[in-house]
């Protein structure tokens, strides 16, 4: 378990699961400055949201934007290389 799953109480899975749905939702809904894709995957996922977003906040993450730009690690957001196929 890393530091960011630890404080965030879920696992390295999870955290590229949040990462993904909330990259997603931001592209197609934008952010209106809170948590709001980030608390909608956790209930689907039947995640401790009110815990998650403590969590997250602790890391710099206060809204869906900076989830992803504070509170993960970049190789979750980086695009595949091509030369990796």
């Amino acid at each position: 378990m890393t530091y960011r799953t630890g404080v965030l109480q879920i696992g390295s899975t999870e955290l590229a699961c949040l990462a993904a749905f909330v990259e997603e939702a931001l592209e197609a809904k934008g952010c209106d400055g809170t948590l709001r894709h980030t608390e909608q995957w956790a209930t689907r996922h039947g995640v401790d949201a009110p815990r998650l977003a403590t969590g997250l906040k602790g890391l710099g993450g206060f809204c869906d934007c900076e989830v992803l730009v504070n509170c993960l690690p970049a190789d979750l957001l980086e695009e595949p290389d091509d030369s990796d196929w």
